[in-house]
């Protein structure tokens, strides 16, 4: 599975864009290539947004990397507690 793709790839590659959609955790982010140390990224519950919805967000951030988020069994614990 693809961890993360740029905008274009997202765009272009049905599968990719499928499998980044389809991850376990249910998350994904949407950060810049430019390497801005965190800022402007944009954590997305799959759960509450469609691809079209996706890309709209992609477009309107100018973001330009989708990355899924993975997380932890560890963390989870102290997600749910």
């Amino acid at each position: 599975m693809h961890q993360y793709c740029s905008k274009k790839e997202f765009l272009s590659d049905n599968l990719t864009a499928k499998q980044l959609l389809n991850n376990a955790s249910s998350k994904i982010v949407l950060k810049s290539s430019n390497g801005q140390c965190g800022e402007g990224m944009d954590i997305i519950n799959l759960h509450k947004i469609n691809k079209e919805e996706l890309i709209k967000k992609l477009n309107e951030t100018k973001n330009d990397i989708v990355a899924y988020i993975v997380i932890l069994q560890s963390m989870m614990r102290l997600i749910i507690q």
